[in-house]
């Protein structure tokens, strides 16, 4: 039995509660202990034994592992001596359950027995014991999964694995929290490659998604590596004069903003502060200069070089990352007005693969049941053939349905909000962000101007600005009817632009 404890971070004054990072992770803990045993008294013998006794035979890494090791470690030859039979009834219980504990470690292959009671722990014990421990959540996780699957192979997931072995699709078919202390997730994915996989998920796996992957959704799990150019260089690139970067200007330009467009509320000097402390970072590896006057030499092939010079230590922060591609039932994406990854898998042969396959798991039949009544959805519509090979996608089959899909929508609120505009046609348009429409291919942004509106994506910060009014400008042989993922939107908040600057958005 324990208790989590929330202990919200404000003091008395409404201000931040600042506590030091060693009374967080040790003082508390001792301050408690105190109090505890000021309540309770010490422990008895016998309450130590009976711990200990539990943890003889534990498959994880226990306190008595740990109290061998430190003896291990305060010995003169670097071995744990069993020593005689002490007369204390006590003492004698706890060498017994010593040896019990070292004779376990030893059958599973971490420690050595050596003649007159002497011992040797391996190094890899800590280790190999949590993998242990570990291993068999995993195996009671998976187990009710393999068996509705009718799978006989369960994985385990991690960035080594994925970036070795390549990603992982397929079905969401549990989730939950790994480690209550942390927070950590689990998921549990029915692969499509007929494996059920398991994965811990940190921080970051989902922080590029509006909501996260919920049971049902359909799923990639890969290693994501960060890219070696950060979010930093690209701002400094787009405020370079004569290839060079004024830290001074680039204030002046933020100090103009409104505050709440600054990300988490940082101030302007902060802000521009987190930019030079990146530019000294990549002076030192000799990737831009430094000048007298304060400012920095930029080259603008930086991203180029830092993808041939990456930092030192940038494998490390690579990390699981869960993409959603669908959300749902496979049977409601089969019927989705929008290009889907279903398309991409009738393209690639999946279902007659999938129709040779003499046995197939749960999450595989339902991904075969897909593709057959997206197909026959896809032909329903004209957008594809059936041949003798496969299905046969239409040729510029990604612009027809972008462009059904965003008819479609258009269609559905032009009765809340007029008359739609045709931004490929008309390039221009301004007005205020209203809402964010969720269609298929991802979020997009309702723009209203009097009685007419544009459907837009709502990407590369335009959702932020939801209640602000715009101006879109839509860059030379740029579309709306290409992918949600490759078009760019180039936008203005017309409460940050002087009366002079227009950008050359022209009038409304």
């Amino acid at each position: 039995p324990h208790v989590h404890i929330v202990v919200r971070g404000v003091d008395e004054r409404g201000g931040d509660l600042v506590i030091s990072r060693d009374y967080i992770s040790n003082g508390m803990r001792e301050r408690a202990r105190e109090l505890a045993t000021r309540e309770l008294g010490l422990r008895s013998d016998m309450d130590i034994y009976r711990a200990a006794a539990r943890e003889v035979a534990q498959e994880r890494f226990t306190g008595l592992d740990a109290a061998l090791l430190r003896e291990q470690q305060r010995s003169v030859d670097g071995v744990v001596h069993a020593g005689p039979v002490p007369a204390d009834p006590f003492a004698k219980a706890q060498r017994e359950l010593k040896l019990k504990r070292l004779a376990y470690l030893r059958d599973h292959g971490l420690a050595t027995e050596y003649e007159g009671g002497r011992w040797q722990v391996s190094e890899r014990a800590p280790e190999t014991l949590r993998a242990m421990a570990q291993e068999r959540r995993v195996s009671g996780a998976l187990k009710p999964h393999l068996d509705a699957e009718q799978s006989r192979q369960g994985r385990l997931q991690d960035k080594d694995s994925l970036l070795r072995d390549g990603p992982v699709h397929g079905i969401v078919l549990d989730r939950g929290l790994a480690d209550q202390l942390s927070g950590t997730e689990y998921v549990v994915i029915g692969g499509f490659d007929g494996r059920v996989h398991y994965a811990s998920l940190s921080v970051h796996s989902e922080r590029h998604l509006d909501s996260s992957a919920r049971v049902g959704d359909t799923v990639t799990l890969r290693a994501y590596v960060p890219p070696a150019a950060t979010s930093a260089d690209k701002n400094v690139l787009k405020r370079l004069q004569d290839g060079v970067y004024d830290p001074a200007r680039h204030l002046a330009e933020v100090r103009g903003w409104r505050r709440d467009s600054l990300p988490g509320g940082v101030t302007p000097e902060a802000y521009v502060e987190a930019h030079v402390r990146r530019l000294d970072a990549l002076a030192s590896r000799g990737h831009v200069a430094k000048l007298e006057n304060g400012t920095y030499r930029v080259p603008a092939d930086l991203p180029e070089r830092l993808q041939g010079d990456p930092a030192m230590g940038r494998d490390k922060s690579r990390f699981v990352r869960l993409d959603v591609e669908g959300r749902g039932p496979l049977k409601r994406q089969s019927q989705l007005l929008a290009r889907t990854w279903l398309d991409a898998e009738l393209e690639a042969g999946r279902l007659e693969a999938l129709r040779a396959q003499p046995a197939r798991t749960r999450s595989q039949a339902q991904l075969l049941e897909a593709l057959e009544a997206r197909a026959d959805r896809l032909v329903e519509l004209r957008m594809a053939e059936r041949t003798p090979r496969g299905v046969r996608l239409i040729q510029g089959f990604a612009a027809a349905m972008r462009e059904r899909e965003l008819a479609e929508a258009s269609r559905r609120l032009a009765a809340q909000y007029g008359q739609p505009v045709d931004l490929d046609t008309a390039r221009r348009f301004r007005g205020r962000v209203v809402a964010i429409e969720p269609l298929p291919s991802g979020p997009h942004a309702v723009v209203v101007s009097g009685g007419a509106f544009a459907l837009v994506p709502a990407k590369d910060g335009l959702q932020r600005q939801l209640g602000r009014d715009v101006a879109l400008h839509l860059p030379k042989d740029a579309s709306l009817r290409q992918s949600f993922q490759q078009v760019r939107l180039r936008f203005a908040a017309m409460d940050m632009l002087g009366k002079d600057h227009t950008l050359g958005l022209g009038r409304s």
